[in-house]
């Protein structure tokens, strides 16, 4: 797939000016705080989830395009970092049943753009988790409840980061069973920036993005740590 560079500076330019909302709210000492928990659940009402887990945007605070692959992508350069601009998600378990689909979710209602989310395979959290169950074999059905604050397709990675939480997630529930490296090599196959999300929030990277060096944490940004 090639880069649409027109795109991708459109979508720069719009996680510049909610980076520049961000950093003002940390200059004024204003929290950016996740979506509050929603108390109920369409499907599990008022049990508590069995995990609960932030995802934070990212901003490219630079991107260069370089030469075109043989696959078809472009090799990018560019330096992401984590801003302090969250999604939550809720996790349940349920029992297996092969009658039933092997993972659900859910949008709170209080999610920006809710309206335009959707909740069957388009969403890579439901992606997700069902390459989690697929490559481990686990039986156990997970439902998954959605609260989004970072708006979609803004160029911020908000997709991206729910999707490795959702993988995060399903290994935790699991009782990490699967080793974070093989967990990013996974996170490639769905989307090229997405094993960032597994990075320290601050990350050189290259390739299509999936390519990750850390570097040190960039101090004058409100920044919130991706998945453990």
């Amino acid at each position: 797939m090639a880069i649409d560079v027109a795109d991708a500076v459109c979508r720069m330019r719009s996680a510049a000016l909610l980076l520049l909302v961000v950093l003002l709210q940390h200059a004024s000492g204003l929290a950016v705080p996740a979506p509050a928990a929603t108390p109920f659940s369409v499907r599990f009402g008022e049990k508590p989830p069995a995990l609960s887990l932030q995802a934070p945007a990212k901003v490219n605070l630079f991107l260069r395009v370089l030469q075109k692959r043989e696959d078809g992508f472009h090799e990018l350069a560019s330096l992401f970092q984590t801003v302090s601009l969250l999604d939550r998600l809720d996790f349940w378990e349920e029992e297996p049943d092969a009658s039933q689909p092997i993972c659900t979710m859910e949008v709170s209602p209080d999610s920006v753009g809710r309206a335009g989310i959707p909740t069957d395979e388009q969403n890579l959290v439901m992606r997700a988790l069902a390459l989690y169950a697929e490559r481990t074999g686990r039986k156990q059905r997970v439902h998954c409840r959605l609260h989004k604050a970072i708006p979609a397709q803004a160029g911020m990675g908000g997709g991206s980061a729910d999707c490795a939480t959702a993988l995060h997630a399903a290994n935790r529930l699991a009782g990490s069973a699967v080793p974070q490296s093989t967990l990013i090599e996974w996170a490639g196959e769905l989307g090229s920036d997405i094993g960032f999300f597994f990075s320290r929030g601050s990350a050189y990277c290259t390739g299509r993005g999936e390519q990750i060096t850390n570097i040190d944490p960039l101090r004058w940004i409100s920044s919130s740590t991706p998945v453990p």
